[in-house]
């Protein structure tokens, strides 16, 4: 079985949906730290004059070793989500696709979710649902924490295997814990992971290089890498879904 791990971003980037349409199950990883001003709590839309700019959830006050599970949205008076829906029309009401992707994101921005994982998670498994993605999609619970507890300092001397450092133990217990024989990764994991490492635990490591073919957007400069919001509101759900599909495997 082929699995894909990463922390619930919102509204992530084309590629993180490229990732759960190359893997049979995708784990939603929420028990590590989370950091402020990082893709767990923002990402980047396109304004009409061609500049990306940064949306975010604004989160209460925490300890900066706080996992992604504990953190608590600052609703506040609802000024956040308000401020996102009136960027999006300001700068997408004249895209074809707009009336299609206006009502879903409106919906995923609800004011009743309490804790940023819960938003993330339901966002992500709805638009990948929404462009066409049959990937099992799972947000990891409290049994998980096992792993954590014997990754936690006071346990790492004896529980790390020869040559492994934190994070290579964590997804191969993963991978161990949801019986996967083939551990994918964001591209970016290449400085991070090792091949021969994993094969020793039985596990093959692939890299997922996005593919980032152009789509019309509001400039002649193309903005790659974008929120999958700026992916939808220029090509709608059936075509964002495959581009989904546009990727390599190393």
């Amino acid at each position: 079985m082929k699995i894909g791990i990463m922390q619930p971003y919102f509204f992530p980037y084309l590629g993180y949906f490229q990732l759960i349409h190359a893997v049979d199950r995708f784990l939603l990883y929420p028990h590590v730290q989370h950091i402020r001003d990082g893709w767990v709590d923002r990402n980047r839309i396109l304004i009409k004059w061609g500049k990306p700019i940064f949306i975010h959830v604004p989160v209460q006050t925490c300890s900066q070793d706080t996992p992604i599970r504990d953190v608590l949205i600052d609703h506040q008076d609802g000024a956040w989500r308000k401020r996102i829906l009136r960027l999006l029309h300001y700068n997408y009401a004249a895209c074809k696709f707009y009336p299609e992707v206006r009502p879903l994101i409106e919906e995923l921005l609800d004011p009743k979710i309490p804790d940023l994982c819960s938003l993330n998670c339901r966002l992500i498994v709805k638009i990948a649902s929404a462009i066409g993605l049959r990937t099992e999609i799972v947000c990891a619970g409290k049994e998980y924490l096992e792993i954590e507890q014997s990754l936690a300092p006071d346990a790492e001397q004896g529980g790390l295997p020869s040559g492994a450092d934190k994070k290579s133990t964590r997804i191969q217990r993963l991978c161990q814990e949801e019986g996967a024989d083939t551990y994918i990764n964001a591209i970016g994991g290449v400085d991070l992971y090792s091949k021969p490492l994993f094969e020793t635990w039985g596990i093959e490591l692939l890299f997922l290089s996005p593919g980032e073919r152009p789509y019309p957007q509001f400039s002649a400069e193309f903005h790659p890498r974008l929120s999958i919001i700026d992916v939808l509101m220029h090509n709608g759900f059936a075509a964002t879904g495959k581009l989904a599909q546009e990727y390599a495997l190393i």
